[in-house]
């Protein structure tokens, strides 16, 4: 599911509407999920360990400013003040309905945990388990 507007009148990019002609099907994004995580494995690999750094989701939702910090070090750029206040105005990635919702810090979404039944998680485990927990992930 892309991340968009909790208003359901300002998703897709603030025009309404669920994108549902867009989706993927389970499987055919659990498969998308391996393939793009496994290329930038490959990529990964290519690099010397000073050129990348790892960002876990769930560390930028917990720690914000600590994580932000360790990526304006290592991108070697001054940190952007308030860089953690999204409501600060001006920041907002153009075409998504989120720049719509009035939040003011980073919060973790984690409704995969009660949105996705038995079924789906078979079908990520069997597509992506082993790599899943390579990455840490239960």
């Amino acid at each position: 599911q892309l991340a968009d507007a909790k208003d359901p009148h300002l998703r897709g990019g603030g025009m309404g509407g669920d994108r549902y002609g867009e989706r993927l099907s389970f499987a055919d994004a659990t498969w998308e999920w391996r393939r793009s995580t496994e290329e930038a494995g490959s990529v990964i690999r290519t690099l010397s360990q000073d050129q990348w750094i790892e960002v876990h989701y769930e560390d930028l939702c917990a720690r914000p400013e600590e994580t932000l910090a360790r990526l304006f070090h290592f991108l070697d750029v001054a940190p952007v003040q308030d860089s953690t206040h999204l409501g600060s105005g001006g920041k907002h990635i153009i075409g998504n309905g989120m720049r719509f919702d009035m939040a003011s810090e980073v919060l973790l979404d984690d409704r995969w945990k009660s949105n996705l039944g038995a079924k789906e998680l078979r079908i990520f485990d069997e597509i992506a388990g082993p790599l899943s927990r390579r990455l840490g992930y239960a």
